[in-house]
């Protein structure tokens, strides 16, 4: 089990996402300092696409955790390479 901490950063938040890869998936762990629609959506798309694109053709599924927020969903592909996401667990209130 390996793991790597890549800081995220906004106009509007700072965020760390960690990535461990155990032998049979992808955990990736991202938080936030704030939460929400803040306007900075795609600044973080454009940040976390680099630091995915090594996942792309790996078999392991990606594990997707917000510990903040209690969502977790498994990220996995179809058949024709499309991405697919199940959420596992409901958004905490």
């Amino acid at each position: 089990m390996t793991s790597r901490e890549y800081p995220i950063k906004t106009a509007r938040r700072t965020g760390l996402l960690t990535v461990t890869e155990h032998a049979d998936r992808i955990v990736l762990r991202l938080t936030f300092d704030r939460y929400g629609t803040l306007g900075d959506e795609a600044e973080i798309a454009r940040q976390l696409a680099p630091l995915l694109a090594p996942f792309d053709r790996d078999p392991r599924p990606l594990d997707f955790e917000s510990p903040d927020t209690g969502q977790r969903a498994a990220i996995d592909f179809d058949e024709a390479g499309r991405p697919v996401a199940v959420v596992t667990s409901e958004p905490l209130q």
